[in-house]
């Protein structure tokens, strides 16, 4: 019976010996093939990534190369005639100087300037997106002013051409007289335009466009606007002088 027992549990020690053996073979296959997989799956993202970054790459080499093509001086001018009469931040400052000098030149002046929205405040809180960027942005402009009818029509065909861009939408005449040099109060609302820069040049797939022959004609007009010279807000202002009325 006692050798009858031995040779029974030596059995049972090489059947759980196998079955170890057997259980580690199949833990290394899953760890291996797990690992396999991870490997091929972070392979083949890599693989994705570095393509993507080779077209994105070829985008900006085709970018840098048509913009590498244009003339510096020429781009620089079209940029600063834009900006002069387009501008990309609100501009207050430079649409009150240049309502001062048109006035003064065709001798008219200012009864009330009414001007919505007030701030002067240029920059947002927060980044613009590319699409905000694009979006066209306005001030409103009441005025009332007095001056001759020929003075004030003056005015009005002076400060169309007269940087920032700018459109009459009303005009309105208290009263008309024979007499050419009778002072006369009219009341106009204008709206002045700007547009915020872009911020980048878009998708490195996405192709630049140059100028075709109808946006560079409308360059080549904004040259003839009278531009003023810049003027910066400061932060108190003394007197009572009205900056408005004609010398």
């Amino acid at each position: 019976m006692r050798l009858d027992f031995t040779i029974a549990n030596n059995d049972i020690d090489k059947s759980s010996r196998s079955l170890l053996v057997f259980l580690a073979l199949m833990a290394f296959l899953v760890f291996s093939f797990t690992v396999v997989k991870n490997t091929i799956q972070k392979t083949n993202a890599l693989s994705k990534s570095i393509a993507e970054n080779q077209v994105k790459t070829a985008g900006l080499r085709s970018k840098m190369a048509i913009l590498g093509s244009l003339d510096k001086n020429t781009l620089s001018w079209q940029l600063q005639t834009i900006e002069q009469v387009f501008p990309s931040d609100k501009p207050v400052m430079n649409l009150i100087n240049s309502l001062k000098n048109t006035a003064r030149e065709n001798k008219v002046s200012f009864a009330g300037v009414s001007l919505n929205p007030g701030t002067i405040k240029n920059k947002p809180e927060k980044a613009i997106s590319q699409e905000e960027s694009g979006q066209l942005q306005n001030i409103s402009l009441a005025i009332n002013i007095n001056g001759t009818l020929s003075n004030i029509f003056n005015f009005i065909d002076q400060f169309k051409q007269t940087a920032p861009l700018a459109s009459i939408d009303t005009l309105t005449i208290n009263s008309l007289s024979e007499d050419k040099e009778a002072m006369i109060k009219a009341a106009i609302s204008m709206t002045v335009y700007y547009q915020g820069a872009p911020v980048g040049l878009g998708e490195a797939e996405a192709a630049i466009t140059t100028l075709d022959e109808q946006e560079q004609s409308l360059i080549d007009e904004l040259k003839d606007y009278r531009v003023y010279p810049e003027v910066q807000a400061r932060e108190s202002v003394s007197g009572k002088n009205n900056i408005f009325s004609p010398r």
